[in-house]
């Protein structure tokens, strides 16, 4: 035995996040059935695709695998198996689960993803056009989720991007992925990988936006995780570029129609999202949360202090910038700021402070 079943050892295969690779193997499954030839060398590559899934851990994967697999049989017709071909598939299936059978349990980071999704979108409700890039988990972390771990995405890259970017960028992200997936009759096998990106995206955050755009840092993870990261990216893009090529630019007048329910049906779901009670989520501007009316408490911090740590300690209405600062913000307004507080090395900033009480935070 390589490893005892007992322990996790998860693999990436060059991702950052387990889940990420997962998600990458599961988009090539699909075009692993239905060979015309070398039919067996279709199902070596699945089986292989299986043992690297199982090592991933992922059980996200798993049962995206599985539902694959039963999609590929209802929508595919050709997809016929001889008996020796379904006990290869059984037998691969059965070490994949045997692997992850210690992961097969419901843990908190099961439990915890409702609440995390709900944040989310309580966080749109309050800020329809945005937290801001790579703001969403810190601000949830704080405002609304300070009983469980600090989280740096929804852990949804849908909700990640509606909470982060705003109504405009979900309305089209939302509206490209349904007309994609109505490509699904015309294309069987890649509208169930790029099903499989979706549904995977709602499990976890497979398009991580912070890593994405982090053209010099490569969001801390290394260039590998980046480029493999903008390759999933770019296959989720093309093949619904493809899918909807395939089902919708012909237009018919009963793809035109379908185009106009699918668009109203995402305008419907944005505006439910927008009617999602808010809770204690606060509104975000310009990479600074605002609680409370005026006159509030400027709240700066460094690199030491996180905005999960720094709001406990102010009370009241508050300003708060989402992520550590390193020089004094001259914009500010300090007409709506009853006092200041500082925490760290920026406590060396009080000199700059005029007009209101400044309080030097210790640690």
């Amino acid at each position: 035995m390589l490893f005892p079943v007992g322990e996790f050892h998860r693999f990436e295969f060059g991702f950052a996040n387990s889940n990420h690779a997962a998600a990458a193997l599961c988009v090539l499954m699909p075009f692993c059935s239905g060979w015309r030839r070398c039919v067996w060398c279709g199902w070596f590559v699945f089986a292989i695709l299986c043992l690297m899934l199982a090592l991933t851990q992922s059980r996200t994967g798993l049962v995206l695998m599985a539902i694959e697999i039963a999609a590929l049989k209802c929508k595919m017709e050709n997809v016929k198996c001889r008996m020796v071909e379904w006990f290869v598939l059984l037998a691969v299936i059965s070490v994949a689960v045997w692997w992850m059978w210690p992961r097969l349990t419901i843990d908190n980071s099961i439990l915890n993803r409702p609440r995390i999704w709900l944040a989310g979108l309580q966080l749109f409700a309050a800020n329809p056009s945005g937290v801001g890039l790579g703001n969403s988990g810190a601000v949830a972390s704080a405002f609304l989720l300070p009983e469980i771990p600090e989280i740096r995405t929804m852990i949804n890259a849908h909700i990640t991007l509606l909470a982060e970017f705003g109504w405009l960028v979900g309305l089209v992200w939302f509206a490209f992925v349904s007309l994609a997936l109505l490509g699904l009759r015309q294309s069987p096998r890649m509208g169930i990988a790029f099903a499989g990106l979706v549904v995977s995206g709602c499990s976890s955050t497979i398009f991580d936006w912070p890593v994405l755009f982090d053209v010099s840092d490569f969001g801390g993870l290394g260039i590998t995780n980046w480029m493999l990261s903008w390759m999933l990216f770019l296959m989720f893009v093309g093949m619904g570029c493809w899918l909807i090529a395939k089902s919708v630019l012909p237009w018919r007048r009963n793809c035109l129609s379908r185009v106009l329910f699918a668009t109203a049906v995402v305008g419907m779901l944005v505006g439910a999202a927008l009617m999602v009670p808010k809770g204690y989520a606060p509104t975000v501007r310009s990479g600074y949360v605002f609680r409370g009316e005026a006159p509030r408490t400027l709240a700066l911090y460094d690199d030491g202090w996180r905005l999960r740590t720094v709001l406990p300690r102010v009370d009241g209405a508050a300003v708060l910038p989402i992520h550590a600062v390193s020089r004094f913000p001259y914009d500010i307004d300090f007409s709506g700021v009853g006092k200041v507080m500082l925490f760290g090395n920026c406590r060396e900033w009080a000199h700059l402070v005029k007009g209101v009480p400044v309080v030097c935070a210790e640690d």
